[in-house]
């Protein structure tokens, strides 16, 4: 009775000055601990859904992602998970990170300045971590861009195995152009010595070990598996010794 409205009339301000942009709903609070589902985002034109996981427990956990799926196949809606975390726990992390992937969930964690950079005077990077341990734990390889519809993305934090599987026919039938590629980001920090890729319905057309995969679906392709695995000194190998 008054959310939706409040955030209708949010809608049409943010609209006045960015036509374009999408405009992300967030549910009442009770959402972000697995306890209720929503009527966000709704059908309007250029709104997504925007959902947090601070559940207090693992059911609750699975709740926030069953109930934010199917509020955005409800209303054909894109979805963000644009806070979690709070903790530098990884093992908290790895579980959550992992419950998100299982469910085609994209995520941001929270927060860069609490629980990612030890020292905010001091520039970022690998020495300057509250946590390694969860650093390792939100660092995971991930789908940049799919030239079609992903069906599983899953990575294992202690053998550092990733699989992404894909049908090649995009949301709304759509076929890419045979020029397109899907993009998958294999972070160095993970696999720093190198790793081996195992791709079925798609080509690898990127350099040896590079830190953006590269695949074009081959032709006649109606699904893509893509297995990504640690090897090490295989860079060398592949490359003739020049890394």
């Amino acid at each position: 009775q008054r959310l939706l409205p409040f955030y209708r009339k949010g809608t049409a301000a943010a609209r006045a000055v960015a036509s374009s942009q999408l405009v992300f709903r967030e549910p009442f609070v009770l959402f972000n601990f697995g306890q209720a589902a929503t009527s966000l985002p709704g059908t309007d034109v250029g709104v997504a859904l925007a959902v947090h996981s601070y559940a207090q427990s693992e059911g609750g956990e699975a709740g926030v992602i069953v109930h934010a799926i199917a509020a955005a196949q409800r209303d054909q809606r894109p979805l963000l998970l644009t806070e979690f975390g709070a903790t530098t726990d990884p093992v908290v992390l790895n579980r959550l990170t992992a419950e998100m992937d299982g469910g085609l969930v994209p995520w941001l964690f929270w927060a860069y300045d609490g629980e990612v950079i030890g020292d905010l005077s001091q520039p970022a990077g690998p020495e300057n971590l509250r946590s390694p341990a969860a650093f390792d734990a939100l660092v995971r390889p991930y789908p940049v861009a799919i030239t079609g519809t992903p069906t599983t993305i899953a990575f294992d934090p202690t053998t550092k195995l990733f699989d992404l599987a894909y049908d090649t026919v995009g949301p709304g039938d759509v076929r890419y152009a045979n020029e397109l590629v899907t993009v998958v980001s294999v972070p160095t920090r993970h696999y720093g010595d190198g790793y081996t890729v195992t791709a079925d319905g798609a080509t690898v057309v990127s350099a040896p070990c590079a830190p953006r995969l590269l695949l074009r679906n081959q032709a006649g392709a109606n699904t893509v598996s893509v297995h990504v695995a640690p090897a090490a000194g295989v860079c060398q190998l592949l490359t003739g010794g020049n890394g």
